[in-house]
């Protein structure tokens, strides 16, 4: 008697809605950190991405250097495959790192970074001289305009 008085008093609480249904419980494992490591993963790849076409441009635009066609298009393969994912995570990592090499300025740890890279095995012959060129250019040409003017700037 007492467990059917006991249901019922608990069906009576239910159709009131003073009692919450019981809901299904989910014991599956969620690696929160594998999800935030793709967000990032994709963060890198916009920025990186960006940043690589904007310097091809400026290199291809430059009028003292002879644009070279076939580096537009080592570059863009090599976009496209870091976009499809077809390049292991390191390969982003390490050329996401060049890039904050350069923004930081430090040309001294890009110069072996890029050293590096171009002995490395990580990427193929063409888009290794690809990248290395580009970071190359960065360093030889738009750092130092950056630097005067910044010093214009700071004496004005």
């Amino acid at each position: 008697r007492r467990k059917l008085k006991k249901k019922r008093h608990k069906e009576k609480l239910l159709s009131m809605g003073l009692m919450p249904r019981a809901a299904a419980l989910e014991f599956t494992y969620q690696n929160h950190r594998e999800e935030e490591d793709q967000d990032e993963n994709k963060k890198r790849v916009a920025e990186f991405s960006e940043f690589l076409r904007r310097t091809a441009e400026i290199y291809v635009s430059d009028s003292s250097l002879h644009p070279d066609a076939h580096l537009s298009a080592v570059v863009e393969d090599l976009l496209t495959s870091i976009l499809s994912g077809s390049k292991p995570p390191s390969v982003l990592k390490q050329l996401h790192d060049l890039q904050t090499l350069v923004e930081l300025k430090k040309a001294e740890s890009l110069e072996k970074s890029l050293t590096a890279l171009n002995n490395s095995q990580i990427l193929s012959a063409e888009e290794s001289a690809a990248v290395v060129s580009l970071f190359r250019y960065w360093i030889t040409d738009v750092l130092p305009l950056q630097r005067v003017e910044t010093t214009r700037i700071s004496t004005a």
